[in-house]
């Protein structure tokens, strides 16, 4: 029955040219993400043909949320998911399952890397900015402050924020709302304000529902957002297969860093790719936004990961953490350089 109701909302929410038919001597890939623009170079690679080019037919789904497609990808449901690294799939390795990060999808600009800051902001109250209530990180002593959800990335940024205030979680309060939530809540008053991510960011600033405060690379620069995760169903496929894939998604982070950094080369192309396969269709929004750093020679940060990691030991999240540099296999992004060089950022 499981097996029946995620082929049917996959059909449901596959955006065109996504759902593949199997072509004759490619070979298949079930890829489980979320329709957001976080997770751009899987639909760069899919609708500029760059799986296909590696001999790959990726069927990209969109069950649930990221702990629905852990889960699929630990019990071997999907092949790979591209994510947030939460407790959940911490938790998943925990228990022994062969999960290996490979790649990453996004991280919060650490200043090094010009044309990105974050996808993410510390929003505020329109009551707040104009009271003058909330001009610095001290200002949220006493605030009710919201997160998309307890013990997942957002709230290490919050507490990030915090700590540059000399602040504890003992000094705010905490609710746990919904992406769209927060924007209601931050217009009547019911939270003072929020960790929110884009494009709700902007969208919400833009309705004039709350301003967009601080960007997270001005409190937690670095923090990894989002990685490419390998299961055991596409490690059974062969290391082949995952260097193919790999080179493909590689491929589609340079076209995003072209687009959105320094050298805002086919932009234009890259914003109708993101508006045909996410929920995104405005494409007037896309130069309000602000993006994520995603680095074209596909490393990952390990020091970054276990940062987030221990935070989620300390809180309780995580009770058996495994050793993240055993769990980031670097090779599929040695062999995807190998194959298409290092970038040129100019």
């Amino acid at each position: 029955m499981r097996r029946v109701l995620l082929a049917a909302a996959a059909a449901l929410v596959l955006a065109p040219g996504l759902a593949s038919s199997q072509p004759s001597g490619l070979v298949h890939v079930t890829l489980a993400t979320l329709q957001v623009t976080g997770e751009a170079p899987v639909f760069i690679a899919a609708e500029k043909g760059y799986f296909k080019d590696q001999g790959l037919d990726v069927d990209v789904q969109f069950p649930g949320d990221s702990s629905t497609n852990i889960t699929l990808l630990s019990t071997g449901r999907v092949d790979v998911v591209a994510g947030s690294p939460s407790p959940g799939f911490w938790n998943v390795v925990a228990r022994g399952v062969p999960l290996k990060i490979v790649l990453p999808i996004g991280a919060i600009n650490d200043a090094r890397n010009g044309g990105f800051t974050s996808g993410v902001w510390l929003v505020i109250s329109k009551q707040a900015e104009a009271s003058g209530a909330i001009k610095t990180f001290a200002d949220l002593r006493g605030k009710t402050i919201a997160v998309p959800g307890l013990g997942l990335s957002g709230d290490i940024v919050l507490d990030h924020a915090l700590t540059l205030g000399r602040l504890t979680r003992r000094d705010v309060t905490v609710k746990a709302l919904s992406f769209a939530q927060i924007p209601v809540a931050l217009s009547n008053g019911a939270v003072d304000a929020a960790i929110e991510n884009e494009p709700f960011a902007t969208q919400g600033a833009a309705k004039g529902l709350f301003v967009r405060w601080k960007n997270a690379d001005a409190i937690y620069p670095g923090q990894v957002a989002a990685v490419v995760t390998y299961g055991p169903g596409l490690l059974e496929k062969g290391r082949d297969v995952g260097v193919r894939l790999a080179i493909a998604l590689t491929k589609a982070a340079r076209d995003y860093n072209d687009a959105f950094g320094p050298k805002h080369v086919n932009t234009s192309e890259i914003v109708s790719i993101l508006t045909k396969y996410t929920t995104d269709k405005d494409p007037a929004l896309y130069p309000q936004l602000s993006w994520n750093y995603l680095d074209p020679n596909c490393r990952v940060d390990v020091r970054a990961l276990k940062a987030d990691l221990d935070w989620y030991v300390q809180n309780g999240y995580v009770m058996s953490p495994p050793d993240p540099s055993a769990v980031v296999d670097a090779s599929y992004c040695t062999a995807a350089l190998k194959a298409l060089g290092r970038y040129r950022p100019r």
